[in-house]
C-alpha cells in the first residue's frame, strides 16, 4: 500500500523531475524489484527522452535508467525505442566507455526490434571505444550485439575478435561464458588457436562458473562446433551434475543438445542426474526445449526409463500445437531414430499439424522432416508427400550444403518414384555450393547419387561420355584413374560426380569413420575404377580408423570393396579380421550373412577358429534370419570351401524347413547348389519336401538356377521324382537360350550323371547352342562335357 501511494505521488509530478531524479528513483525500484504498469514505464522512458532532447541527462544517468527499466522488463516497442534512440544516439559521442556499453546492453534487455540504421550508428560509437572498453565491457558488448541479432560484417567481426584476443586472460567468468555464447550467435567461424585459449581460461574458472553460466558454454561449443580434448568435457559435465538441481528445462535441454551435438556421451551418473531432473521439471518443457530434449535422448544412446520416455511424449502431444515448425522437425527425426511405431498416434496428430504448418517450414526443417519421413519408411499419405516437395522446390534457392545433402539422401532412402525436377533443382545447387560441403555432406550426397542410379532404370551412360569430363580430373590427382560408370540412369550428372570426388580427395584425412563407409559404398555402386588413386587412399584410411568402425559400417565397406572387385591384399584383411574378431558376437543376422557372402566373393580363407566362431554366431541366431540371409550364409560358407560341423549343417537344414514357403527360385536353387559344393547329401525326406517347393516355383526359375538344380541333384546322386523332373526340363527347354556356357556344360554334365537320355529335340537344341557358344567355352567347361560323353 504504501509503494502503491508513493506511485501516485510520482505519476503528476514526472514531467518536473530532473535528470538525477529519474535516474535515482528508476533504480531504486529495480533494486527492490517492483514492477511498474505499462503507463507508467512509458512515462519514464519519455521524461528520460525530454531531457536528453535538451541535454540535461548525463551518460551515467541515462545509462542508470536505461538499466533499471530493462531489469523491470520494460519493453517500449519499435516506435516509442526509435524515437529515444533518435534522441540518444547523436549524443553518444561525449558518451564514455561503460556507459555506452551499459545503455547498448540494457537496450537489448529489453528486446525491442530497432530500426537497422540507428543500430548501425550506435555500434559505430561503440567500435570507436574498443580500445578502451574494459573486459567486463568488452564481454557485455559482445553478449548485447549478439542478443540483438546483429551479425557484423567480416572486417567489424575481426576488430572485435583482436580485442576478445588481447583481453581474453583477464575475462572473470561471467565474461567468459557470455562471451562466447554471444560469438556462437554470431555465425563466424573461430580458429582453433583461440577456443583452445577459451577453453584453457573456463578449465581455471570451472569452480566459480553459475549453473546457468555452464550450461551458455556448453551450448556455445556445441554451436561453434569445436570438440574440447574428453578430460575437459569429463571435468566440466561432472561440475554440471553437482549443480544440476538448481537449472531450468531450457538449460537442461541445452545440455542434452549440445552433448549430442559434440558426439560425446556422458558418464552414466551424469545422465542419471540430468534425467532426474527432467523428470522433475516435465511440465516446464516447451516447444523447442522439449522437441531437442527427445531428440538428444533419441541420439544419446542411453536406455531411457520407459515411463520418462511415454511422459516426454505424451507432453509432446500436449504441446503439439504451439510447436514451431523447426521443432515439428526436429521430433520427427526423433521418433525416426527412435523407430517409433508410425502407425501410433502421436505420429499422426503430429503430421497433421506438419501439413498445416507447412507453409512456415525453411530449408532446414523440410530437409529434416523429409530424412525423418523416408527412415520411418512413411509412404502412406501421398498428398503430405507431393505438399512436401512442393515446398522444397519453392525453397531450393536458399537451401545450405546440409539441407541439400539431407534432402537427396532422404529421396534415395525413399525409394518411390522420384521427383525429377526436384532432384534436378538439388543437384544443381551441390554444383554451386560443393566449396562448402563439408565431409558428412559430401559422402551423403555420393551415397544418394548411387543409390538413386542404382534404382534407375534410365539409359546407361558410356564410358566415352565419361572419360573426356574426367580428363581434367585426372591430370589433377588421379593419373592413372577411368571410370566405368555402370548402372547409372538419369540421376547422374558425370560433372557434379567428378567434382564431388575432387572435393572428396580434398577432405579425405579428416574424414569420420561413417562418412568414410557411405563414400566407400558410394564409389563402389557407381563403378569408380579400382585402380584409381582415391580408391587406394579410401582403403588406407579404413584401415586407420577401423578400430572405431561399428559392425554395420565394417562390414558395409568390406561389402563395398567386394563389390567393386578392389583387390584387398593380405595386410588389410588381417588388419580387418582382428579389429572384426572381437565383434563377432554383436553381429546381426544381415551382418553375419554379408560378412560371410564378402568372405566368400573375395575367395578369402580365414583361420578355422575365425570361421567357427562365425558358424557358431550363425547357429545361435539361426531363428533371426531371413530366408535371404539364410541362403547367403550356407553359399558363402561353400564358397570359402570351410567343412562345417554336421550339428552346424542340421540345424541350418531345419531352419530351411522351416522357412522354405519364404524362399525365391533363386533361394532354392542357390541352397541345393551350395550343400552340393560342401558334399553333403541332405536325409531324403529333407530333399523330397525342398524338391516340391523346386516344382512348384520352378516357372520362376532363370536359366543359371536350372543348370545349378540339375547340377547339385547329379552331386549329390539324387534323382528326383519323374513329375519334378518332367517340370524342370520343360523349363530348360523355354530357357535354353539364355543358357550361359556354364549353365550349358553343368545341365549336360547332370544328366550324364543322373543317367538320363535327352529327346531327340531337345538334344539338338543343346547342340545348338554350344555351336553358337563354342568360342566363349572355358576348357573347364569342355571338360565337364566330354566326362559328359557329349
Amino acid at each position: 500500500a504504501l509503494m502503491m501511494g508513493f506511485l501516485e505521488q510520482v505519476r503528476p509530478k514526472l514531467p518536473f523531475f530532473n535528470p538525477r531524479n529519474l535516474a535515482n528513483t528508476l533504480w531504486a525500484l529495480a533494486k527492490l524489484h517492483h514492477k511498474l504498469e505499462e503507463g507508467l514505464m512509458a512515462g519514464f522512458l519519455e521524461r528520460t527522452r525530454q531531457t536528453l532532447r535538451l541535454r540535461f541527462l548525463d551518460a551515467q544517468d541515462v545509462a542508470t535508467s536505461l538499466w533499471a527499466l530493462a531489469k523491470m522488463g520494460y519493453n517500449p516497442g519499435p516506435k516509442r525505442m526509435t524515437m529515444f534512440l533518435e534522441e540518444l544516439v547523436p549524443r553518444l559521442p561525449s558518451f564514455g566507455a561503460q556507459d555506452t556499453v551499459n545503455s547498448l546492453c540494457s537496450i537489448a534487455m529489453m528486446g525491442c526490434d530497432i530500426d537497422n540504421d540507428l543500430m548501425a550508428q550506435f555500434l559505430r560509437q561503440v567500435r570507436l571505444k574498443l580500445p578502451s572498453l574494459s573486459e567486463h565491457d568488452l564481454a557485455s558488448y559482445v553478449w548485447a550485439i549478439a542478443r540483438m541479432g546483429h551479425k557484423p560484417d567480416s572486417e567489424s567481426f575481426e576488430a572485435l575478435l583482436s580485442e576478445v584476443r588481447k583481453k581474453l586472460s583477464s575475462f572473470r567468468p561471467q565474461d567468459l561464458a557470455n562471451s562466447l555464447w554471444a560469438l556462437a550467435r554470431m555465425g563466424h567461424t573461430l580458429d582453433e588457436e583461440l577456443m583452445m585459449r577459451y577453453c584453457e581460461q573456463i578449465k581455471h574458472w570451472l569452480p566459480s562458473f553459475s549453473p546457468q553460466d555452464l550450461t551458455k558454454i556448453l551450448w556455445a561449443l556445441a554451436a561453434i562446433g569445436h570438440c574440447p580434448e574428453k578430460d575437459f568435457m569429463e571435468s566440466f559435465l561432472e561440475r554440471v551434475s553437482h549443480k544440476v538441481h538448481t537449472l531450468r528445462a531450457q538449460d537442461l535441454a541445452n545440455s542434452l543438445w549440445a552433448m549430442v551435438t559434440m558426439q560425446h556421451k556422458p558418464e552414466a551418473p551424469c545422465f542419471v542426474a540430468l534425467m532426474d531432473q527432467v523428470k522433475q521439471k516435465l511440465p516446464s518443457f516447451r516447444g523447442k526445449n522439449l522437441a531437442n530434449t527427445v531428440w538428444a535422448l533419441a541420439e544419446l544412446g542411453f536406455a531411457v526409463e520407459e515411463d520418462l520416455m511415454m511422459a516426454l511424449l505424451e507432453q509432446v502431444r500436449e504441446e503439439l500445437t504451439s510447436f514451431s515448425a523447426e521443432s515439428l522437425a526436429t521430433i520427427l527425426v526423433a521418433l525416426a531414430n527412435l523407430r517409433y511405431n508410425f502407425e501410433g498416434g502421436l505420429l499422426k496428430a503430429l503430421l497433421e499439424q506438419v501439413k498445416r504448418k507447412l507453409p512456415c517450414f525453411q530449408a532446414q526443417a523440410l530437409a529434416s522432416s523429409l530424412r525423418a519421413l523416408a527412415m520411418m519408411g512413411y509412404k502412406q499419405e501421398e498428398n503430405l508427400m507431393m505438399a512436401v516437395f512442393a515446398r522444397m522446390r519453392q525453397k531450393v534457392p536458399s537451401f545450405n550444403a546440409r539441407a541439400v545433402s539431407t534432402s537427396l539422401h532422404a529421396l534415395a532412402e525413399l525409394g518411390r518414384d522420384l521427383d525429377d525436377d526436384l532432384v534436378k533443382e538439388l543437384t544443381e545447387e551441390v554444383k554451386h555450393k560443393l566449396p562448402l560441403f563439408n565431409g558428412q555432406e559430401l559422402a551423403d550426397t555420393l551415397w544418394a547419387i548411387a543409390s538413386m542410379a542404382q534404382k534407375s532404370e534410365c539409359v546407361e551412360a558410356s564410358l566415352d561420355e565419361v572419360e573426356p569430363k574426367l580428363r581434367r580430373f585426372e591430370e589433377q590427382q588421379f593419373a592413372n584413374s577411368g571410370c566405368d560408370f555402370a548402372k547409372t540412369g538419369c540421376h547422374r550428372d558425370e560433372e557434379l560426380i567428378v567434382r564431388l570426388l575432387e572435393h572428396l580427395w580434398q577432405k579425405l584425412p579428416s574424414l569420420a569413420a561413417h562418412e568414410l563407409a557411405s563414400s566407400l559404398w558410394a564409389i563402389a555402386t557407381m563403378g569408380y575404377s579400382t585402380e584409381s588413386k582415391l580408391m587406394s587412399a579410401l582403403v588406407k584410411q579404413v584401415m586407420q580408423q577401423l578400430h572405431v568402425f561399428s559392425v554395420p559400417r565394417m562390414v558395409n565397406s568390406l561389402c563395398a570393396l567386394t563389390r567393386a572387385g578392389y583387390g584387398l591384399q593380405e595386410e588389410f584383411m588381417v588388419t580387418f579380421l582382428e579389429q572384426a574378431w572381437p565383434k563377432v558376437p554383436s553381429f546381426s543376422t544381415w551382418a553375419l550373412a554379408n560378412f560371410l557372402w564378402a568372405l566368400a566373393r573375395l575367395e578369402y580363407n580365414p583361420e578355422p577358429k575365425f570361421m567357427t566362431a562365425l558358424l557358431n554366431e550363425v547357429k545361435q541366431k539361426l531363428p533371426f534370419f531371413n530366408a535371404q540371409n539364410l541362403v547367403t550364409s550356407v553359399w558363402a560358407v561353400a564358397i570359402i570351401g570351410f567343412t562345417p560341423e554336421s550339428e552346424w549343417l542340421s540345424a541350418v537344414l531345419d531352419e530351411v524347413e522351416w522357412k522354405l514357403p519364404c524362399f525365391s527360385a533363386m533361394d532354392l536353387a542357390k541352397s541345393l547348389w551350395a550343400l552340393a559344393r560342401m558334399g553333403y547329401t541332405p536325409r531324403c525326406h529333407w530333399l523330397a519336401i525342398v524338391l516340391d517347393a523346386v516344382q512348384h516355383k520352378v516357372s520362376s526359375f532363370s536359366a543359371k538356377d536350372l543348370a545349378d538344380t540339375l547340377w547339385a541333384l547329379a552331386r549329390m546322386g539324387h534323382k528326383p521324382k519323374a513329375e519334378c523332373f518332367e517340370a524342370l526340363l520343360v523349363e530348360v527347354r523355354h530357357k535354353l537360350r539364355c543358357f550361359s556356357t556354364q549353365d550349358l556344360a553343368n545341365s549336360l554334365w547332370a544328366f550324364a550323371k543322373l543317367e538320363y537320355v535327352l529327346e531327340d529335340d531337345l538334344m539338338m537344341a543343346f547342340v545348338w547352342q554350344i555351336r553358337y557358344k563354342l568360342p566363349s567355352f572355358k576348357a573347364r567347361e569342355l571338360a565337364m562335357m566330354r566326362v559328359a560323353s557329349f
